[in-house]
């Protein structure tokens, strides 16, 4: 099985620190991050949603994750994330 390379765009890095600041439980945050990351590392096409072309999504409460991937350079770029659900 091949795993894929994570890229955190900057936009993204401060996303995450905005939900974990504001966030209640940040231990849930955290442990959304590390199983958000496990499956993209290991098959974001399988775990993720296609938004449109090129763009995905992958959920776990309370984070929501937008990211574009190249199978064949086997990398994913995370551009964005986002509370989820929204309040």
């Amino acid at each position: 099985m091949s795993h894929f390379r994570l890229h955190w765009q900057p936009r993204a890095l401060d996303d995450l620190a905005d939900i974990w600041i504001k966030a209640s439980g940040r231990a849930a945050v955290n442990m959304a991050v590390d199983l958000l990351e496990a499956q993209l590392a290991e098959d974001p096409m399988a775990w993720g949603t296609q938004l449109s072309e090129g763009l995905y999504q992958i959920s776990i409460r309370p984070v929501r994750l937008l990211f574009t991937c190249d199978a064949n350079q086997h990398t994913v770029k995370v551009l964005h994330a986002r509370r989820w659900p929204a309040n």
